[in-house]
């Protein structure tokens, strides 16, 4: 398990005991642990960065995107080849999808007034998504699913801005 402690990074075993720290610079953050290690967000002093991605004991960090974009991690596909990553919605928010075996990344949707991950299907091939909701839960929104090879978009309900699902 990955939790924050004293603004690092620490693993915790499942069993208990004290958490360990995996990082001290004060950069990192939003964890996500998947099959090929624990991806987390690195903000440079301007605000920038990128994704790093580091095993499971805090060693061989290596950096994973070169957006410079403030992007974040959010969710692994299943078998740890795919990463969801976003730029968090202040206002417009944008999906990115992430090799993780090469490194490379692509802008998915662009900005979009208020879009915000919700899932990822277990393969990795659809996102789901709340668009148009804002900071509060009110009937102006609606729930897309995305594809992570193409972006299309598809919207599965509007007026609501809370879903999941187990795809």
């Amino acid at each position: 398990m990955v939790c924050w402690r004293s603004n690092a990074k620490a693993v915790v075993s499942l069993s208990g005991g004290e958490p360990r720290r995996l990082t001290t610079d004060g950069r990192s953050g939003r964890p996500v642990w998947g099959r090929r290690g624990i991806a987390f967000a690195r903000h440079e002093l301007r605000g920038n960065g990128d994704i790093w991605l580091m095993d499971g004991n805090g060693k061989r960090k290596r950096r994973l995107t070169r957006t410079s974009a403030g992007i974040q991690p959010f969710a692994f596909s299943d078998d740890g080849r795919r990463l969801l990553a976003f730029n968090p919605a202040i206002h417009n928010g944008r999906l990115w999808a992430v090799a993780v075996e090469r490194g490379e990344s692509r802008d998915l949707t662009g900005w979009v007034g208020d879009l915000f991950p919700l899932g990822l299907s277990r393969d990795g091939s659809r996102i789901l998504a709340r668009v148009g909701c804002g900071a509060l839960i009110r009937q102006s929104g609606g729930v897309e699913r995305i594809s992570f090879a193409s972006g299309k978009k598809r919207t599965l309900a509007q007026g609501t801005c809370v879903a999941s699902w187990n795809a």
